[in-house]
This record gives C-alpha cells, structure tokens and sequence, in this order.
C-alpha cells in the first residue's frame, strides 16, 4: 500500500471543466482525481477509465462541461482511523481508495 500525502495535485472542485481535469490527471501522470465542493468535501472520482466510458456514450463530446456531470459519485472510500487490514481489502476491489477524515 502506498499512502501519497500531496493531495494538492489529486484535487479539483466539482464544476472545474472535464478539460481541466484531464490535464490535471496528465500533469500527475496518475490515473485518478477526487471532486471537491466548495466546502472541501470529497463529492466523487474521475478517472481515465472513467473519462473514456462517457466519451463513447455522448454524440458530441463538450470538454468544457463540469466535471461533475461525469464523475463517479459511488466510489470506495476509508476514514483516517480504519485498520491496514480493512483499506488493504479495499484496494483488492479499486486501484485506489481516498483516506478521509
């Protein structure tokens, strides 16, 4: 498991465009970006894999759109306080699981 504590760059807010999104998860070279609101809580996930579902489901693609309307809302998440042993098994599930707190 690796615990990577520079979230700045994992971070975007929830009506940031899909275009500013995309070029943050290519500036990290990473796969994965969380949505915050305006309250700095975690609203869901965007990914590549998820960019590119919704990029072969749209009849016309609008980079310029809020990220929001196609991030992933339903997603894995542990708290600051979980075991190893629980955020280990998530992973199992997900390449990656937002530690909240």
């Amino acid at each position: 498991m690796i615990l990577d504590r520079d979230l700045q760059r994992y971070i975007i807010y929830e009506q940031d465009t899909i275009a500013n999104a995309l070029n943050r998860i290519i500036d990290n070279r990473s796969q994965i970006i969380c949505a915050i609101d305006s309250h700095n809580v975690i609203q869901g996930l965007f990914t590549n894999g998820d960019f590119l579902r919704w990029v072969t489901s749209q009849p016309q693609v609008d980079l310029s759109l809020p990220v929001s309307v196609m991030m992933n809302r339903q997603f894995l998440y542990a708290h600051l306080d979980d075991e190893p042993a629980l955020i280990e098994g998530k992973l199992k599930q997900v390449l990656y699981v937002p530690i909240v707190d």
